[in-house]
């Protein structure tokens, strides 16, 4: 087991996600940056599908009652180890074996915004529909940490196997969305104002110091017919902003507004994480893993899967474009 004193900003138990359900309103979920969590686990080696913590800008802190092995990925984040008589720092994407009675701490991150944690055997907690994962938008699976929190783990990773969907309903992973691990609107997720001022403040200098700003790959919708010209021009012209009312639910993206022909009038209809929503001021909506699963304004692109990792780490204040693949 192993005890928390500090959750950070925030951290989750995420897992893949579930993905027999969108039809009944529930959503995937799942870790954000996929191939992160993927690779953490496969460092300890864990069933693909055992849960992880995702930590968002750091902070986490935790004691283990027992030697426990776990690995960290994603954004760096200058972990540390301290036990009576010591403190070092802990390797960053490697397996690494934590005595009884030690501290283990992640720090800030210098780039990204979410760091994972598995552990060898994964995290013991109750499966929601068949995933440990947290979802933000409908609070199903496991609440965000919180301090004093006691976590049990597994230890036979041979044991976690997540259990299938039921025999009359068929997965709604989209066919046309690669398997995210086989690649290498709601409240912010962030703590406060001065962490938000910090981070666009962290963001404009890194992206000064950059070579390139990331282009996120996105297809076209039939709903792009609203936006008055042609869309992939208009947005290869544009830079946008990862806003500060950011989160798991959906990432928002301020620019140059669009020129659209913005309907009177709107009915739901479907949507999937990486819907790219045009607001009528014009700002962008891409939604992330919690994102509901319809929506009230017109879809006009959807990102890509690998454009989805990308945006998973973009701090406020990041610039990014936005390219329609052909």
């Amino acid at each position: 087991m192993i005890t928390i004193e500090s959750s950070g900003g925030l951290t989750l138990i995420q897992d893949r996600g579930r993905h027999s359900f969108r039809q009944l309103g529930v959503g995937w979920s799942g870790a954000f940056d996929q191939p992160a969590a993927s690779l953490a686990n496969s460092l300890v080696a864990n069933d693909a599908d055992a849960a992880v913590l995702e930590v968002l800008l750091g902070g986490l802190r935790f004691v283990a009652h027992t030697t426990i092995t776990l690995a960290i990925t994603g954004a760096p984040s200058g972990a540390t180890v301290s036990s009576e008589d010591s403190i070092r720092e802990m390797p960053f994407s490697q397996r690494v074996e934590i005595p009884s009675g030690a501290k283990v701490e992640l720090g800030v991150p210098t780039v990204g915004m979410r760091t994972y944690v598995a552990f060898a055997g994964g995290i013991d907690v109750e499966q929601v529909l068949g995933s440990r994962s947290s979802d933000t938008l409908s609070n199903l699976g496991p609440r965000p940490l919180g301090v004093g929190q006691v976590l049990s783990l597994k230890s036979d990773s041979a044991k976690l196997r997540t259990t299938p969907p039921p025999a009359s309903r068929q997965s709604d992973r989209l066919t046309d969305l690669p398997d995210i691990n086989s690649l290498g609107s709601g409240t912010t997720d962030l703590a406060s104002p001065d962490l938000v001022a910090a981070l666009a403040a962290s963001a404009t200098s890194l992206s000064q110091s950059d070579s390139g700003t990331p282009t996120l790959a996105a297809s076209s919708s039939p709903h792009a017919e609203l936006v008055n010209g042609n869309l992939a021009e208009l947005l290869t012209k544009r830079l946008w902003t990862v806003g500060d009312r950011s989160s798991r639910i959906g990432v928002r993206l301020s620019g140059d507004p669009l020129p659209i022909d913005y309907p009177s009038s709107w009915e739901s209809e479907p949507t999937l994480p990486g819907s790219i929503q045009i607001a009528p001021n014009g700002e962008l909506i891409i939604f992330g893993p919690d994102g509901p699963t319809t929506g009230g304004y017109p879809v006009i692109a959807v990102a890509s899967a690998e454009a989805l990792v990308r945006l998973s780490q973009l701090r406020p204040g990041s610039q990014l474009r936005l390219q329609i693949s052909a």
